[in-house]
C-alpha cells in the first residue's frame, strides 16, 4: 500500500519511528527505485517530467526573493529554523529532482529526530535552493511573513500565486507518477509516498 503523511506547521512532526529513508540503505534504496520507474516507463511520464520541470522554473523565479528574505532575517536569527525543523525529502521532492534528473543530494537532512540539518551551514544551507526539500523554501517564519505583508501588493499577489502553482503541480507530478507506476511500486519496488506536511 502506498502512504502519505500530512499535517500542518513546517515542524510538525513527521513519521514515527524517524524521517523516511534516513539510513543510508533506504535512502540508495528509493531512488534506485525511482530511477528504474522512470527508466522502465519513459515517455509514459511525459505529464509527471512537464510538472516537474514547470516546478523547476517557478522555483527558480522565486528564488531572488527568498534568498532576500533570508538575507534581512536568518543571519540574525537566535533560532534559525534550520537547527530546529523536522524536515525530509518527501516523494514528490525526489520525483522534481530525478524527473528533472538533478543531483540528488547524498541523505536525508536528518538521519533521526533528534539531528540537526546536515545541510545546515555558518552562513544558511550549503545546498542550492533548488535541491533543497520544497518546505524549506515554502516555509516562512513570522519575520518573514511580516515583511512580505509589507511588499507592494502585486509584488506578493505573485508570490503568493507561484507557491500555489508550485503546490498544485507537485500534487499533479506525484498523481500523475502514482497513475502510471503504481502496480510496480506496490509488486517491485516497496517505495512508500511520504509527503511533508502542507505540501
Amino acid at each position: 500500500m502506498l502512504k502519505t503523511r500530512s499535517g500542518s506547521g513546517a515542524a510538525a512532526p513527521g513519521p514515527p519511528c524517524g524521517p523516511p529513508w534516513a539510513d543510508p540503505e533506504a535512502w540508495a534504496e528509493v531512488n534506485e527505485s525511482i530511477l528504474r520507474l522512470v527508466a522502465r516507463y519513459g515517455p509514459a511520464l511525459a505529464p509527471a517530467a512537464d510538472a516537474a520541470r514547470a516546478v523547476r522554473v517557478r522555483l527558480a523565479s522565486l528564488a531572488p526573493q527568498l534568498d532576500a528574505l533570508c538575507r534581512r532575517t536568518c543571519l540574525h536569527c537566535p533560532e534559525p529554523c534550520c537547527l530546529a525543523a523536522k524536515i525530509w525529502f518527501d516523494t514528490a521532492d525526489l520525483l522534481v529532482l530525478h524527473l528533472n534528473r538533478m543531483t540528488v543530494p547524498a541523505a536525508q537532512p536528518l538521519g533521526d529526530w533528534g539531528a540537526v540539518c546536515r545541510y545546515a551551514g555558518e552562513r544558511g544551507c550549503r545546498l542550492p535552493r533548488e535541491l533543497r526539500p520544497w518546505i524549506c523554501s515554502w516555509y516562512l517564519c513570522p519575520p518573514q511573513a511580516a515583511i512580505l505583508r509589507g511588499w507592494p501588493a502585486g509584488m506578493r499577489r505573485s508570490f503568493e500565486r507561484t507557491v500555489g502553482e508550485i503546490k498544485q503541480l507537485r500534487k499533479a507530478m506525484e498523481e500523475a507518477f502514482i497513475r502510471v507506476t503504481s502496480g510496480d511500486r506496490k509488486k517491485r519496488t516497496g517505495c512508500r509516498m511520504w509527503r511533508q506536511p502542507a505540501r
